[in-house]
């Protein structure tokens, strides 16, 4: 049994495969291109002889992994080339008429390097290894033809696989400029499998380059309605600052502050369950309605009972918030607090003393019809009230363990009649420290106000 009849016997298990050993059909003018520009005489010479194969869609031609001893000439028809990896099956390409295919078997003892397989009813020329080694042997210039041939190839390949890796960094690099991404879809010009696919990926660019120019917009916007400044105007004996710096682009924490009719300053803290775009939406949300509430209410029991039983009446997702909001009547310096459900606020007094402001109802948005009884402590001169969020106390280490409020308490303890900037900015620090690198899993938001 000759190679070409073990190939054929291999093939037909895998597909109907018919033989015609008349080569006369074949220009040997056009093959002779395709070799390279190799003599046609010799081309002749090589397909005397030579089997013709007719093979129906599905034959399978050449299986990855396999031994090869030949290489095949697409004469009518089309074959798609596929790489099986670890992660499943991808199409390489789709080779058509007077394209050459699995020409590295004749040079080399690798095995195949993809599967081959017939997508239309197709007539192809089989070049069998021993009858091409025995052809160069009398004729050593016709191995430049061939691997000319094999170079073509090789550079045609140079240009997509470049553009791929050119695209696989700027993804893991997040390099996605519009400009970069439009020039490379531009250079990709064939519908090739391959080429289909870089045109997938380099579109995933494109969409992830949008959502992350619109989440650093939507970032930007959630940071502006936050106050600024925190001003007292006439009332310079007290001062106040704020920051909130989410786990993700946009978070659920936020602060506010700000001045009702009568002349209260209204300070708030709060936190949304959740992270990322639901929350955020939901921070905007309850940020503008507590607001709109203690403006038009009486009294902050009052105002968050009404915004609890709004929320909790159009909350079908189940989010709920915490708040500590406080108003403060600066001539007597007299703080009146609820706390709904949020963690404890400090009071640092002149001599180092901490009193812990505990919560006071629930969160808003969990339980309808609830109250949300206000407690009242005096901030006296020399004296800060501290509220954060659980973003604080709740930050983890490399090593696993959490900041915790002991922690916390042990640095407001350390620090001797602060302002409220010197007081964020220590706490921020410490638990970057304490975090060492690892990576944030909360939002961080705090709030200090003090009397001189």
């Amino acid at each position: 049994m000759n190679e070409n009849t073990a190939m054929v016997e291999q093939e037909e298990r895998a597909g109907p495969v018919r033989m015609n050993k008349s080569a006369d059909s074949i220009d040997s003018q056009r093959l002779s291109v395709l070799l390279g520009g190799l003599d046609p005489g010799l081309v002749e010479r090589l397909l005397h002889g030579a089997d013709i194969l007719e093979v129906t869609a599905g034959t399978v031609l050449i299986r990855q992994g396999e031994p090869g001893d030949c290489a095949f000439v697409i004469l009518t028809g089309s074959v798609d080339v596929e790489v099986q990896t670890s992660l499943g099956r991808v199409a390489m390409a789709r080779l058509g008429a007077q394209q050459l295919v699995g020409e590295i078997a004749i040079f080399t003892d690798l095995p195949r390097t993809a599967t081959v397989t017939a997508s239309e009813e197709s007539s192809l020329l089989r070049i069998g290894r021993g009858a091409l080694a025995e052809l160069i042997r009398q004729h050593p210039d016709m191995a430049f033809g061939v691997i000319g041939a094999l170079g073509r190839r090789v550079d045609a390949l140079n240009k997509p696989l470049a553009l791929l890796t050119l695209a696989a960094q700027a993804l893991e690099q997040e390099d996605l400029d519009p400009a970069t991404i439009g020039e490379m879809l531009g250079a990709v010009g064939d519908q090739s499998p391959f080429a289909q696919s870089f045109q997938r990926i380099l579109r995933e660019m494109q969409a992830k380059s949008a959502r992350r120019h619109e989440m650093e917009f939507a970032a930007r916007l959630q940071q502006s309605i936050l106050p600024r400044t925190l001003e007292f105007g006439a009332d310079s004996s007290y001062r106040a600052a704020a920051f909130m710096r989410p786990a993700r682009d946009v978070g659920g924490d936020f602060y506010d502050f700000f001045q009702t009719a009568d002349g209260r300053k209204v300070m708030v803290v709060a936190d949304v369950s959740g992270k990322g775009i639901p929350a955020s939406l939901f921070m905007a949300v309850s940020r503008t309605l507590i607001r709109a509430m203690i403006q038009s209410s009486a009294s902050l029991e009052d105002a968050l009972a009404r915004a609890n039983a709004q929320l909790e009446s159009e909350n079908e997702e189940g989010l709920f918030v915490t708040v500590f909001a406080v108003e403060l009547s600066p001539a007597s310096g007299a703080l009146r607090y609820v706390n709904a459900g949020h963690c404890d606020g400090y009071l640092l007094g002149v001599n180092g003393d901490i009193q812990t402001l505990g919560p006071t109802g629930p969160a808003l948005a969990m339980i309808p019809g609830r109250a949300f009884p206000a407690n009242q402590v005096a901030l006296g001169e020399g004296e800060l009230l501290f509220v954060p969020s659980d973003g604080v106390t709740e930050a983890f280490s490399n090593s696993g363990d959490m900041f915790g409020e002991q922690r916390l308490i042990a640095l407001l303890s350390g620090l001797s009649r602060p302002t409220p900037g010197e007081v964020l900015a220590g706490v921020d620090r410490a638990v970057v420290a304490f975090a060492d690198g690892y990576e944030q899993s909360d939002d961080i938001t705090c709030l200090a106000v003090s009397r001189t």
